[in-house]
């Protein structure tokens, strides 16, 4: 059951991640507005949906908190994450945990557009079970 529930989490999450890109009608200087639009290939955890499971099982430590937190971060071209916040909060204690968590998260494969990695804005539930 659980593992359901975080497949279902997992595909809501890819279904907002955007990539960013540059409008290429103004004139060639440095834009440094976030654009984000879909991209060809998602950025993932390294070893997919199981080992990204087995990290947050390994590392999470929300003490009596119980619920899920909703976290936004971008994924840098080199898979380093930046940006991250708490979009949906259950508690001070869980965001802060939720904020560590994802702190903590080795690289990511990054998204994919044109065979070129881009930055991806990607939103994610993080559950904290009942203990």
């Amino acid at each position: 059951m659980k593992k359901s529930i975080l497949v279902l989490l997992f595909l809501i999450a890819v279904g907002v991640a955007k990539a960013q890109t540059n409008d290429t009608t103004k004139p060639a200087i440095k834009d440094t507005s976030k654009k984000f639009m879909p991209v060809d290939v998602l950025p993932s955890f390294p070893g997919g949906f199981e080992k990204f499971d087995a990290y947050l099982a390994k590392n999470e430590n929300a003490g009596a908190n119980e619920g899920k937190v909703r976290v936004s971060f971008v994924v840098e071209t080199d898979g380093s994450l930046s940006e991250i916040k708490i979009t949906k909060s259950l508690s001070e204690d869980a965001d802060k945990e939720a904020i560590r968590l994802v702190s903590l998260m080795p690289k990511w494969n990054p998204g994919m557009q044109g065979g070129h990695p881009v930055r991806v804005r990607y939103e994610l539930p993080i559950l904290f079970p009942a203990k």
